[in-house]
């Protein structure tokens, strides 16, 4: 994690700290670089601007992770998992957990616990926990509230996180991550593109979009659909950020559940134009 704490503060943001959730990678010297590293620059700036501390909590999750008796092997050795390769495997293990196909002993019975997304909270949460101890026993701050941030998986770990920590974090910004309301978002992109987008491909590898209208997908999304757990983010003020060019979703997926998150409270959708996943080329 990458703490910036500024040397003047807002006094209304003093107690306030935001926090992105961001990827990375095990192996040698990929720790990131806090002089060459596009995230830590703009967190900086808003540090400074902003008059408010600012922290990166990188590796979430923590990848590439080689699963034992994994079917995707190189070199004799498991396929080093990392981002959807990862997220997927973990659906299809839960999904086969629960028809009986077959599957590595070691991951049977874990149910919804071995889905990537949850572990991926409880270390947003222990993020959360980390800069209250940091900021208090190193600058005497006693912090309020977090805004958390990340995109895509973590944005789908910052709607998590939300939904998880109502009292310490105040608001949320998830980005590239709007499949709320799963199976519906998920038909309605199939049939406006008459397949599956190319993105889809680790899902695809996994049997999971040939298996969305089974009943062990809808068990799958009872888990995972920021949706099912909506009346949990009443009253959390959120920026749902969205690329006009996303190949993972449809411009309008947000039709199929803002109005319903509207009602609960606080909810505004940004969308980036000319633009893909990675928001690459935006000032985001």
């Amino acid at each position: 994690m990458v703490v910036i704490v500024p040397r003047k503060f807002d006094e209304d943001m003093k107690n306030h700290v935001y926090m992105q959730i961001e990827a990375g990678s095990n192996g040698n010297n990929n720790y990131p670089n806090i002089h060459d590293n596009e995230d830590i620059d703009a967190a900086k700036v808003l540090a400074v601007g902003g008059g408010i501390t600012t922290s990166i909590i990188f590796q979430v999750p923590n990848q590439r992770i080689k699963f034992y008796d994994d079917w995707w092997y190189e070199n004799g050795e498991p396929h080093g998992r990392k981002e959807d390769e990862f997220c997927g495997y973990t659906w299809r293990l839960f999904m086969n957990d629960l028809t009986g196909e077959p599957m590595p002993e070691m991951a049977k019975g874990w149910g919804e616990e071995i889905i990537a997304y949850f572990p991926m909270t409880k270390a947003a949460t222990k993020g959360l926990d980390l800069l209250e101890q940091f900021l208090k026993e190193e600058k005497n701050i006693g912090v309020e509230g977090f805004l958390v941030a990340g995109g895509s998986k973590r944005g789908w770990t910052t709607w998590f996180t939300g939904i998880v920590e109502p009292v310490r974090v105040k608001a949320i910004a998830p980005v590239v991550l709007d499949v709320l309301n799963m199976h519906v978002s998920l038909k309605h992109s199939f049939m406006m593109l008459g397949n599956w987008s190319f993105a889809y491909e680790d899902f695809y590898r996994e049997n999971i979009t040939q298996n969305i209208d089974t009943e062990e997908f809808f068990e799958l999304i009872q888990h995972i659909d920021v949706f099912t757990y909506r009346k949990k983010l009443a009253n959390m003020p959120i920026v749902a950020v969205t690329c006009s060019g996303d190949p993972f979703f449809m411009i309008d997926d947000s039709s199929f559940f803002l109005e319903d998150m509207k009602e609960l409270g606080e909810i505004q959708r940004y969308l980036l134009g000319n633009c893909e996943h990675s928001t690459l080329g935006t000032a985001l």
